[in-house]
């Protein structure tokens, strides 16, 4: 989509999107992984497109896009919050991005340099990644948006269990890490073990919160 689709127009309502998880004792991670899955499946396109709007004004507000790069984010799926957005307005501002490509057998992400929508191919899953031929990062990183199914308050996050994101956050410990997600995306129990790197900020379509994780 063209930087205009995703004008500051008003979120819908977002009753529909609570998440009401199973009643009982805080659950452990795999159950809530699942749990969160379920959820994620219910999420519309329409749904997705228009929390863009939301965050898109909160970079806006919070000044987030003046932040200098280069800026590594991901290709979202389907129930993911969307980067489209985001990847349009930081080459809009000549900011350079970088995506990674999956190195299955090490369980570790490659940093890349991207262009433009034709760097981009279906790797594992079918997640669209850096083409074969595209030379590996080898600089700093400014700020890494990270996705996931769940996020704390305090830092946490949980995802799919394979700990690519674990390895890559721990390579550059200089990077900010923002996890981007719906507000119900938001949670108070997630266990966090002592491998588990945390984020330093949350960005969802109504609210820019920073965890105080790191120093």
């Amino acid at each position: 989509p063209s930087r205009e689709g995703y004008s500051l127009h008003p979120l819908p309502d977002r009753s529909p999107l609570r998440y009401h998880p199973p009643s009982g004792d805080s659950m452990d991670k795999n159950t809530l992984r699942l749990s969160l899955k379920a959820w994620r499946q219910t999420l519309t396109p329409a749904i997705i497109t228009a929390s863009a709007a939301g965050h898109l004004r909160m970079c806006a507000t919070n000044g987030l896009l003046d932040a200098p790069g280069p800026w590594h984010l991901y290709a979202s799926l389907p129930g993911e919050a969307e980067t489209q957005w985001l990847w349009d307005e930081l080459l809009h501002r000549e900011i350079t991005v970088l995506f990674s490509r999956t190195i299955p057998k090490d369980h570790r992400l490659e940093p890349c340099q991207i262009s433009n929508a034709g760097d981009l191919v279906p790797g594992p899953m079918k997640i669209l990644q850096p083409r074969p031929g595209l030379p590996a990062w080898g600089g700093a990183i400014g700020i890494i948006i990270v996705p996931w199914l769940a996020f704390g308050l305090r830092g946490e996050r949980l995802g799919f269990g394979a700990g690519y994101y674990d390895r890559f956050l721990a390579q550059y410990p200089q990077a900010r890490r923002i996890g981007l997600c719906l507000d119900d995306q938001i949670r108070q129990d997630i266990p966090m073990e002592a491998h588990d790197e945390p984020l330093d900020a949350l960005l969802t379509p109504t609210r820019f919160i920073l965890t105080g994780a790191r120093p």
